[in-house]
């Protein structure tokens, strides 16, 4: 199974086309926030159907911190959102984190640590009981500590609520964005931080799987 993750697309929608081969071979794509550039409805509308055009199979999104909130309903209409869900899809369990931490800029869609703590503990209830399945986590704010969440000048920028979701339940592989510049693949504990970098410039994050090994990297078209 192939999982391709595309972040930080921030309204540039031509990348579906640009990707079209590497798509042909996917069975899940995750969009992982900042899909459209302080868009709105319409602009998430745009971007599945562009995305549709190209990919027929499974689709899971959250919404980045530049996305306003309107830009989240598509999401539910299409039956895509992942923000706050356990999924289980293919022998895989999903779960999913919007937004990102107060930043200095004032987007549209940030939340305190308080605010992941809430959300993180529903996503916890939710996950009792689930099957045994490696469990697929995507949080458009990175974990703090993780290798991912560094900016320019040094500081660490990470989610300490997503880390402790992420030491506490062992995900597979953590799929991120946010912080352009900390682009790369990282590791807490046993799992795998991956933030691909800007969609729109030619970073993907995948994921293959087959029978029971994974190979988790950036693919740079």
């Amino acid at each position: 199974m192939r999982i391709l993750s595309f972040s930080d697309i921030h309204g540039n929608f031509y990348v579906f086309e640009k990707s079209k081969k590497i798509l042909n071979s996917a069975d899940i794509v995750i969009l992982s926030g900042d899909i459209t550039h302080f868009g709105n409805e319409n602009d998430t509308i745009k971007c599945i159907k562009e995305l549709k055009k190209f990919f027929t199979g499974n689709i899971f999104a959250v919404t980045g911190n530049c996305d306003f909130k309107s830009a989240e309903k598509p999401l539910d209409q299409y039956e895509i959102n992942l923000s706050e869900k356990i999924v289980e899809k293919n022998d895989f369990l999903f779960a999913g984190l919007k937004g990102s931490l107060v930043t200095p800029f004032s987007t549209p869609n940030e939340f305190y640590e308080s605010d992941y703590e809430k959300m993180i503990s529903k996503l916890e209830s939710s996950l009792q009981g689930k099957k045994a399945l490696p469990l697929v986590f995507v949080s458009h704010q990175p974990p703090f500590d993780c290798g991912c969440d560094v900016i320019n000048s040094g500081m660490k920028t990470g989610s300490k609520a997503v880390r402790s979701f992420i030491e506490k339940n062992s995900p597979l592989v953590c799929f991120t964005g946010h912080i352009h510049e900390a682009w790369g693949i990282g590791k807490i504990n046993n799992t795998i931080i991956i933030n691909p970098g800007q969609a729109h410039k030619g970073n993907i994050g995948v994921l293959d799987f087959d029978k029971g090994q994974s190979d988790i990297y950036i693919e740079t078209l």
